[in-house]
């Protein structure tokens, strides 16, 4: 009897492990960036970049190309960004990014991400703020209320990104593996709450990672993996964070594949700078958002 009693706990156990798993939809391919003739599909993406001053951005790029290390088809996403000299606080934000056209339905997106390039200089003195690079995907996932369209106002954001920061310690050719979700307070969400960050790891420069964010609410929580490595997790409180409405932001979310640089300002010489060269490849969401 003992035997069999446990049995059934072990089969309860793993069934509602199956049944946890079913909640999260099966992915397929939305894009791998093959078409011959090298351009963004536009049924599928738009373009997109910001500057917070003209005299700040430098090289910025978004092509379909050959890849010269693995020899594949990619997305070649590419931003270079300058601190102002006219300040020593704060920071300059700048990013570059194709847009899924259509993200009302997008719950997952996963692509293989290779940095080819980074650099990330800091201020020498008079301003701590850190510069950041980063290849990201991600976007806004739901709205907790009041809504605005096109509005990013109590959007609730998510990504996950291969990063550097200027005040690392890891050898120059290793960028961290980051997740995060944020509650935005504004239009353009540069104000909000972080809900939660969880640290992925690390992967080698010009090495291609995996990168995976699923929204489950079923579950109350954002899931993020990269390559074959355990899930990890950031959940939110629903009382405070309820699941009201679509996101505001356009374009059903403004999911994205990104490079983002913030810059910290800097009235010394040379120009602080932040810059990321990367190839995003193999995209994927969930089938119900698929085209």
């Amino acid at each position: 009897m003992k035997c069999f009693l446990s049995c059934n706990v072990v089969l309860i156990v793993i069934l509602a492990g199956i049944s946890a798993q079913a909640q999260v939809e099966p992915l397929v391919l939305y894009e791998n960036f093959n078409a011959t003739s090298k351009i963004l599909d536009p049924e599928k993406w738009c373009g997109s970049e910001s500057y917070t001053a003209p005299d700040r951005g430098g090289e910025s790029a978004r092509q379909v190309k050959k890849e010269p290390t693995y020899g594949y088809m990619g997305l070649n996403i590419l931003n270079r960004v300058y601190g102002d000299t006219g300040s020593n606080s704060g920071v300059s934000n700048v990013y570059n990014r194709v847009i899924f056209r259509n993200g009302e339905n997008i719950n997952s997106i996963k692509a293989t991400v290779q940095v080819k390039k980074v650099q990330a200089t800091g201020c020498s003195t008079g301003n701590p703020s850190e510069t950041k690079a980063q290849g990201r995907i991600g976007g806004f996932f739901f709205n907790t209320g009041p809504r605005t369209a096109d509005d990013a106002t109590n959007d609730v954001w998510a990504t996950v990104y291969a990063g550097r920061s200027s005040n690392s310690t890891d050898p120059s050719n290793v960028l961290e593996i980051t997740a995060e979700v944020r509650h935005c307070t504004n239009i353009n969400c540069s104000t909000g709450a972080t809900i939660g960050t969880q640290d992925l790891g690390t992967v080698k420069l010009n090495k291609k990672v995996k990168l995976r964010i699923t929204w489950d609410p079923q579950e109350d929580r954002f899931i993020f993996q990269k390559g074959s490595d355990p899930e990890v997790y950031i959940t939110y409180d629903t009382a405070t964070y309820p699941e009201s409405f679509p996101p505001g932001a356009s374009y059903g979310g403004f999911k994205r594949l990104d490079v983002f640089d913030s810059v910290a300002n800097c009235t010394n010489l040379p120009r602080t700078m932040g810059f990321m060269d990367v190839y995003f490849e193999n995209v994927y969401v969930n089938e119900s958002a698929a085209p």
